[in-house]
């Protein structure tokens, strides 16, 4: 019997984080003036969590601040994966 994967809407809701830290990552470094005056949905609320990642010192991945701990483990991902068909980075890389 083979283990299941992530279902397609759990890989959905996964690149939709990864988009939109990138774009929040964008949003931070063109100015600093750029994510307040940002129009795309969740972009505040996502540069605030890479703002606190910078500074979390959990290591345990039971930080309580929303989207922390799963957005360290998204970007982790995006940094180290190395698959050319991997579900949740092709699409986030296309964009």
């Amino acid at each position: 019997m083979s283990e299941a994967g992530p279902s397609e809407v759990t890989i959905a809701r996964i690149q939709q984080q990864l988009i939109l830290l990138l774009h929040a990552q964008g949003c931070l470094a063109a100015t600093e003036d750029a994510a307040s005056k940002c129009t795309v949905p969740h972009c505040k609320t996502f540069c605030a969590v890479l703002a606190h990642i910078e500074g979390c010192g959990d290591e345990t991945g039971a930080c309580s601040v929303e989207h922390c701990t799963s957005s360290r483990q998204i970007i982790a991902h995006w940094k180290s994966c190395e698959s050319d068909d991997c579900a949740l980075c092709i699409p986030p890389q296309a964009s």
